[in-house]
């Protein structure tokens, strides 16, 4: 794990959660980039989401500041990036809400199968 496959997985991640709020509310990519306890609380809220009509549509821009492997486990990873998530809800094909965050962000990343996955955050 270096700053280029944080910045693919964290990438991955903000597309997966795209698919997953669109107007499709596509939640198949969330197992390929999440992992408990993560993945059930984002499918739920994807399922919810839908159930009600709700979209959001995701705008992100972020910067990996930091990658620590565990010296224990190189199959465990902290990622701290800056993030700035852009949000717009729409309801019923009407907007209803944009919020906009700043966050620095720890993710915990976990190496499944060859394949980096977040764990938490």
């Amino acid at each position: 794990m270096n700053k280029a496959t944080a910045q693919n997985v964290l990438q991955f991640w903000f597309a997966a959660k795209k698919a997953a709020f669109g107007p499709s509310h596509n939640t198949t990519k969330l197992a390929e980039i999440l992992t408990e306890p993560r993945l059930s609380d984002w499918r739920s809220e994807s399922i919810g989401a839908k159930q009600e009509a709700l979209i959001i549509a995701y705008e992100h821009e972020m910067e990996v500041r930091a990658v620590e492997v565990d010296p224990d486990n190189p199959d465990q990873a902290t990622i701290t990036a800056f993030v700035r998530e852009q949000r717009t809800y729409t309801k019923e094909d009407s907007p209803i809400d944009d919020r906009t965050d700043e966050l620095v962000l720890n993710y915990s990343v976990v190496r499944e199968a060859g394949q980096w996955k977040i764990k938490n955050w």
